[in-house]
């Protein structure tokens, strides 16, 4: 689960405490107390001051990472250090290698709480996604079609012959146009100057409007759903338009000279193709128990595609 990215995260902590701070002072020697008492916080004081537990800072002051001084067994910081050690704030996770690593916010506490906020709700929903890969799109639909568009195909849910038009689109379309463009980098912008690409290139709008499904669903589907991306940047990509051709078909007259001209078999498939309306791949799968001359009808159950033996595109 990519949710198990994270299985701890701390309080917000202060960049300049990943090393030794610069002006950090050795907790070794022994330093006379100030006269103005109000000037030391106490280890307790400290971590409500800093919102860390007290088991952090006396981890870190056995380390010396944080400037300090001892007043016998008791340990005092200056009140006016914290400040300076908060340069910048950061979150801290581990990855599921458990591996510690950390996200740097900014030097603002407001919105470094408001982040981790955020981050917290997105743990809770199995959308955080800190250990992203970046990926270009070429790299990523060559992934969508090896772990979706084939197996839907192996599984039955897909038939090949929608897959190849998905991989064509793709080929043909998607990757010219966005191939070495980083995935994540991708917004409605260059969405949308895909869109009029395709449009200048005089492919119909129905053309057009598949190629954008295959693209929308690779980004939707998937790309969302995998974590790559966390929002679809076609999503608001406006369906292009345009008036739909007329379909040109024979006349009746035209129809009688072209099965005057056709040879056996040919005649046949012609003739049974302007009766029924099937398509070439359902005709060429035909076989004799699709035929019902009784009931004068012709059942479209399989298709030829390919030279392979495929389910017809639709039952109707």
């Amino acid at each position: 689960m990519e949710s198990a990215l994270i299985h701890e995260m701390a309080v917000l902590l202060p960049c300049s405490w990943f090393g030794r701070h610069p002006g950090a002072r050795s907790g070794e020697g022994k330093s006379a107390l100030p006269a103005q008492r109000h000037d030391w916080l106490t280890v307790k004081e400290a971590a409500d001051l800093l919102r860390v537990p007290v088991s952090w800072l006396y981890e870190r002051t056995r380390t010396n990472s944080i400037p300090h001084v001892k007043l016998g067994k008791y340990l005092r910081f200056d009140q006016d250090e914290p400040a300076a050690w908060v340069e910048e704030y950061a979150l801290r996770y581990y990855n599921a290698a458990g591996r510690r690593r950390w996200q740097t916010i900014g030097p603002n506490l407001h919105e470094a709480r408001k982040v981790l906020a955020e981050r917290m709700w997105e743990r809770r929903h199995g959308k955080f996604r800190l250990d992203r890969q970046p990926i270009t799109t070429k790299e990523f639909a060559t992934k969508w079609n090896e772990d979706y568009v084939t197996v839907q195909v192996r599984l039955g849910r897909m038939k090949e012959s929608s897959a190849e038009s998905c991989r064509s689109r793709l080929r043909l379309h998607v990757v010219p146009f966005f191939g070495q463009m980083r995935l994540d980098a991708i917004a409605l912008p260059h969405v949308r100057d895909f869109m009029k690409a395709l449009l200048a290139e005089d492919l119909s709008p129905k053309t057009v409007l598949n190629v954008m499904v295959v693209l929308k669903e690779m980004l939707k589907q998937h790309a969302v759903q995998w974590g790559y991306l966390d929002a679809n940047p076609a999503q608001y990509a406006e369906r292009p338009r345009g008036e739909e051709q007329e379909m040109q078909i024979l006349t009746p007259p035209e129809i009688r000279r072209l099965l005057d001209a056709a040879d056996e078999p040919t005649r046949t498939l012609i003739l049974c193709a302007v009766l029924t309306g099937m398509r070439r791949g359902e005709l060429l799968g035909l076989r004799w128990e699709d035929i019902d001359l009784e009931g004068h009808r012709v059942f479209a159950r399989r298709a030829l595609w390919r030279g392979k033996i495929v389910t017809p595109k639709s039952r109707r």
